[in-house]
């Protein structure tokens, strides 16, 4: 009586395969709740003359000069920072990144995959950059260069030429959080402050500004316990256990920071991944709370902790 019902599975599965492809699951990748924001070597390997898709690489110039992923085109991190900001990291202004996206051939039906040779931090810097202007359609490459690089996939020499385009902001101001918005959260029980940085810099041995320490009542997950050294993510369900054991559970609003923004974006996008639906970056970061002379500040190891 059961014989009849595996035609009808493997018809389902072979429904489902390009759904699957589209999400960028693959056989090696752990699965996540939003597993579109990470693509595998094999999924991108097979799409690289796709047209739609854009992919970029987040290195030294240097670096991406030697070699790079085919067709890749190349962005400096300084390129995503306001210059003329008081406070150093801030994300440019958004004209100035329509136009760097425009030139980069980046439109709004674009599918981007970034990398880069840091664990993940500059794309992820780009991807959560990308989500606050509205473009929802935009990946890492999990694992980065240095996994490309192992896994022996294809290299590319040269700038890759790229036709120009014109991409429009629609700006998601939920994704990002201001100092005042922070203010206002030190007595809400409904949000979580994230902090992406070391130990060191959360409990004030390690300072970066005129004052060390961190928000009061910020929760400390330096960003590397996320990936392995070459930036592979986690499995979720170990991610998940990390995070609930803290309180950080989805029904939060969490806020992620860090110095600059950098390595806080990686807290989005691990958040993000596990289907985390209120998730913003404070883009002013440490930088610009640890030098404000009337933020409150705490300093010492989180409890539980050591150092």
């Amino acid at each position: 009586m059961r014989g009849w019902l595996i035609p009808i599975a493997v018809a389902c599965l072979a429904l489902a395969a390009p759904g699957l492809l589209r999400a960028g699951i693959s056989s090696d990748e752990p699965a996540y709740p939003r597993p579109e924001l990470l693509v595998s070597g094999a999924w991108l390997q097979a799409r690289l003359q796709s047209p739609g898709m854009r992919v970029v690489d987040l290195r030294p110039r240097q670096e991406y000069d030697q070699a790079h992923i085919p067709g890749a085109v190349s962005v400096q991190p300084e390129q995503l920072v306001d210059r003329q900001h008081p406070v150093p990291g801030m994300l440019a202004p958004v004209p100035g990144l329509e136009t760097l996206l425009g030139r980069l051939g980046i439109t709004n039906q674009t599918r981007v995959v970034a990398y880069d040779g840091q664990g993940g931090l500059w794309a992820a810097r780009l991807l959560w950059a990308l989500h606050y202007l509205g473009h929802e359609q935009a990946a890492i490459l999990n694992g980065g260069w240095a996994r490309w690089r192992r896994e022996g996939r294809p290299m590319g020499q040269g700038q890759s030429a790229v036709e120009p385009g014109r991409f429009v902001a629609r700006v998601q101001p939920d994704r990002l959080a201001t100092a005042e918005e922070v203010l206002k959260a030190l007595q809400d029980p409904r949000v979580v402050l994230f902090d992406a940085r070391s130990p060191a810099e959360y409990a004030g041995r390690d300072v970066r500004a005129k004052r060390g320490g961190h928000i009061p009542g910020a929760i400390n997950v330096d960003w590397r316990e996320h990936v392995d050294a070459e930036g592979t993510w986690s499995p979720a369900a170990e991610i998940r256990a990390r995070l609930e054991r803290l309180g950080i559970t989805p029904d939060k609003r969490i806020i992620a920071y860090c110095q600059t923004g950098v390595r806080g974006a990686h807290h989005y996008v691990t958040l993000k991944l596990l289907g985390y639906p209120d998730v913003r970056v404070y883009d002013g970061s440490w930088a610009e709370w640890g030098n404000h002379p009337t933020y409150p500040v705490a300093t010492g190891a989180m409890p539980g902790r050591q150092g």
